[in-house]
């Protein structure tokens, strides 16, 4: 964990003793604590479903680190693999339908489908892979699932998504996560 988040736990937790009187008893001072916890673990719940309503910085800060780590196997460099970005394209091999156990076996999915791509055939030069074991945020009607892979196609490749959602976007839509939960990239070649 970042110095910066025990930091913080550390603050939170003495500025909640502090709230005792002075003679406050151990139990009455584990009780707080022990709220404080309670408190946290509903607000990380709330992040998880959305983050409707969540002020805590504390939770948030420590969901963007642990979302900086990836699951799997490490990938190649020529995969270009970016957190929390959700490009465009045109699908070449539809994601519903089209699972891999990481993100590196998306992007090797990719690299194979433009290898072995037909004359005239779109190739792969996009990938994009669900990570989250809650799935995936898209503006579309489907629910996007975990271990989804799009194989996608874009001439001039742009971004849909980017590290975090607009406040703007979000109070939209309010059943949006804060952080873009995709894993993307572009292959060149």
């Amino acid at each position: 964990m970042p110095r910066a988040v025990k930091h913080k736990i550390t603050d939170e937790i003495l500025q909640e003793l502090r709230s005792l009187r002075p003679n406050a008893t151990a139990s009455e001072q584990q009780e707080v604590v022990e709220n404080w916890r309670k408190e946290k673990l509903k607000e990380a719940k709330k992040l998880a479903l959305g983050g409707e309503g969540l002020n805590s910085t504390l939770v948030i800060e420590e969901a963007e680190y642990e979302e900086q780590i990836l699951a799997g196997k490490p990938l190649p460099r020529e995969c270009h693999a970016e957190l929390h970005t959700d490009y465009d394209g045109v699908a070449v091999r539809w994601g519903l339908t089209h699972h891999k156990e990481s993100a590196a076996d998306c992007c090797q999915a990719c690299l194979y489908q433009a290898k072995n791509a037909k004359p005239g055939d779109k190739r792969c030069n996009i990938w994009v892979y669900c990570p989250s074991e809650t799935g995936c945020y898209s503006p579309d009607k489907y629910q996007h699932r975990h271990m989804e892979c799009w194989l996608k196609f874009s001439e001039k490749p742009r971004l849909n998504f980017k590290d975090r959602y607009s406040e703007a976007y979000r109070d939209a839509h309010p059943k949006v996560p804060v952080m873009v939960p995709w894993v993307s990239g572009i292959i060149s070649g």
